[in-house]
C-alpha cells in the first residue's frame, strides 16, 4: 500500500491507485478514513489512517472496535472473507473487476452488502441486466467512476504527426490474453503491413500480476519493434507515455473502467480501443479511435496519424476527459451514496437510465456485427 503523497513514486495497480486517491479526497472533505492493509505499523499520511491488517480476524476487530460508519470491501479482498465476516455491520462492496453474476449474487447474500459499487456505467449496466430477476441485488447496485490524480500528467508535445518517421503505440497493463495483449500484437502486425513507417509497440507492465507466476504473453512472436519498459511509477510513466502517438487497451472487452486509456488521454495521447468495456463510458469518435472490431483499427490509426488536423483535434478533446473524474467531485458522489443524502444515495431513476443506455448500446453493437 502506498500513501497518496508517494503515489507517483511506486508502481501500483489501478485498484490500489483508485483507493488511495479516493481516500485522500474523502479525508480532504473532512471524512475520517482508514485503509486496512498489509503495512507492519499504523501510520497516518495525507489525512488517511493506514491500519495493519494481516487477517480476517484483524479486520473484524477493527470494524467492531473503531465504530466506522461504513466498511467498504475493495476488489479481490472479498475472496479473503469467510462466514466470520457476516457480523460486520454497514458493509458495502467496491467491485473493481468482473465477477461472474452467480458469484456476486452469492457474495451479496452471504455477507449482506448494503450496496455494490461498480466503477463505470458500462460495468453497472452489465450487472443490472443480469439482476432483473433478482430485485435484492438490483436495488443495491450503484456506480461511481474511478477518480484520477492529475498531479503528474505530462502533456504530449504538439508535433506534426505527418513529419514523424515512426508510429509509437503504448500498451499499459498486464500483457496477457485477458487484457487483450494478443489482439494488440495482431493489430500492430496489421498496421505494419499498411505503412513503410516502423510501428513501435511500447509495453508498460510487468509479466507478473497478483503473484509470482508469469502468465503473460510477452513470448508472443512479433515482427515489429517492441520496447519493454516493465512496471514503472507514474512519475516515470507519464513522460514516456507522452512521447507516444497512441495508447491501446481494452481490445478483449475485459475492462471495467480502463484507467490506462484515461491517463493516456490526459497526456494528449490518442486512445485506441473497441466498443466494448468500461472505456466506452468516456471514449467516443471525437476523442479516440474506437471501432467495433479490432481488424478495423489499423487503417483508422494510420488515417489519423497521417492527418495532422484530425490527430490534433482528437488529442485536444482527449486531454479534457479527465476533468470529469476529479477526486473531490467523485468523493462527494461517494458521500451521497453511503450517507443516503439527496435522492437516496444512488436513485432508482438513475439506475434505470444506466440500464436503458447499456441495453441500447449493446443492441446497436450486436446489430452492427450481424450486418457486417
Amino acid at each position: 500500500m502506498v500513501p497518496f503523497s508517494d503515489l507517483g513514486d511506486a508502481p501500483t495497480s489501478g485498484t490500489v491507485y483508485s483507493l488511495v486517491v479516493l481516500a485522500a479526497a474523502l479525508a480532504q472533505r473532512g471524512g475520517q478514513v482508514s485503509i486496512a492493509c498489509g503495512l507492519p505499523e499504523r501510520m497516518e499520511a495525507d489525512g488517511v489512517f493506514y491500519e495493519p491488517c494481516d487477517s480476517e480476524a484483524r479486520l473484524i476487530e477493527l470494524a467492531r472496535a473503531r465504530y466506522y460508519d461504513r466498511v467498504i470491501v475493495v476488489g479481490h479482498a472479498v475472496n479473503a472473507l469467510s462466514e466470520a465476516a457476516q457480523g460486520i455491520e454497514r458493509c458495502d462492496y467496491w467491485l473493481h473487476n468482473w465477477t461472474a453474476f452467480p458469484d456476486l449474487l452469492e457474495q451479496v447474500t452471504r455477507f449482506g452488502f448494503q450496496q455494490v459499487f461498480c466503477v463505470s456505467p458500462y460495468h453497472l449496466g452489465y450487472y443490472l441486466v443480469h439482476s432483473l430477476r433478482h430485485p435484492i441485488l438490483w436495488r443495491r447496485l450503484a456506480y461511481v467512476n474511478n477518480p484520477v490524480d492529475a498531479r503528474f500528467f505530462c502533456l504530449r508535445d504538439a508535433v506534426e504527426s505527418t513529419e514523424a518517421e515512426e508510429i509509437h503505440v503504448a500498451f499499459i497493463g498486464y500483457p496477457s490474453r485477458g487484457k487483450g495483449f494478443d489482439r494488440v500484437v495482431e493489430m500492430m502486425e496489421a498496421l505494419s503491413r499498411l505503412t513503410p513507417r516502423p510501428c513501435v509497440l511500447h509495453v508498460f507492465g510487468d509479466a507478473r500480476l497478483y503473484d509470482d507466476e508469469d502468465n503473460s504473453q510477452l513470448d508472443i512472436p512479433v515482427y515489429h519493434p517492441v520496447v519493454l519498459h516493465g512496471s514503472v511509477s507514474r512519475k516515470q510513466l507519464y513522460p514516456l507515455l507522452s512521447t507516444c502517438d497512441f495508447a491501446v487497451s481494452g481490445l478483449s472487452g475485459s475492462e471495467t473502467f480502463c484507467l490506462s486509456l484515461l491517463e493516456a488521454a490526459a497526456c494528449g495521447v490518442v486512445p485506441v480501443t473497441i466498443n466494448s468495456g468500461g472505456q466506452v463510458s468516456f471514449l467516443n469518435a471525437k476523442n479516440s479511435i474506437i471501432a467495433e472490431r479490432v481488424l478495423d483499427l489499423p487503417a483508422r490509426i494510420l488515417a489519423c496519424f497521417e492527418d495532422k488536423q484530425v490527430y490534433a483535434a482528437r488529442s485536444k478533446v482527449a486531454t479534457s476527459i479527465y476533468s470529469n473524474f476529479e477526486p473531490t467531485v467523485l468523493a462527494e458522489q461517494w458521500l451521497r451514496c453511503v450517507d443516503g443524502r439527496g435522492a437516496s444515495g444512488f436513485g432508482a431513476l438513475k439506475r434505470l437510465r444506466v440500464f436503458i443506455c447499456f441495453v441500447a448500446s449493446r443492441l446497436r453493437r450486436a446489430l452492427w456485427m450481424i450486418v457486417k
